[in-house]
């Protein structure tokens, strides 16, 4: 079974890889320029060439006619761009560490719920289920917390 570590860097790296993919056919294009924000708020036109929303930019790019990306470019960028932004939001969700040290907040009911998905997904150490184990007697005896903190190894309610 691999670390969960190495399944985040590689769905971060797949991420890595949809941006890029849109970057490169979006330089062969040769895009003019961008709008500026204010000009796009604004609905200022450029004085040539065609606006176009491309996936992953906040405001439009200017690109010439004859140059100017196909519908079916701009759909298939929205597809990669969600594709990217759903590895992300993936490698984000394995890389978080649930064991807390000393001192530290556990976070709301939230952090179990998500330390929960993890370990049914068999992605976590024996060290990590021990600590999934305390944060649920945790909450289980303090059902009106909003927090805890570590300390000495104990799990306590903030107040």
């Amino acid at each position: 079974m691999k670390h969960r570590y190495e399944l985040a860097s590689q769905a971060s790296a797949h991420g890595d890889q949809c941006t890029q993919q849109i970057r490169q056919e979006l330089q062969q294009l040769r895009p003019i320029g961008a709008m500026t924000e204010l000009g796009a708020v604004l609905g200022m036109r450029p004085h040539r060439g065609v606006l176009r929303n491309v996936p992953g930019y906040s405001t439009p790019l200017i690109f010439a006619k004859a140059r100017q990306p196909h519908a079916s470019d701009l759909e298939r960028w929205q597809q990669l761009q969600d594709e990217s932004e759903a590895c992300y939001r993936e490698a984000a969700e394995l890389a978080w560490g649930i064991v807390i040290d000393d001192n530290r907040t556990i976070g709301n009911r939230r952090a179990l719920e998500h330390a929960q998905r993890l370990q049914a997904r068999g992605l976590t150490t024996p060290e990590e289920d021990s600590f999934i184990l305390r944060l649920r007697a945790f909450w289980a005896e303090h059902p009106q917390a909003t927090t805890g903190i570590v300390s000495n190894g104990k799990i306590e309610p903030l107040a």
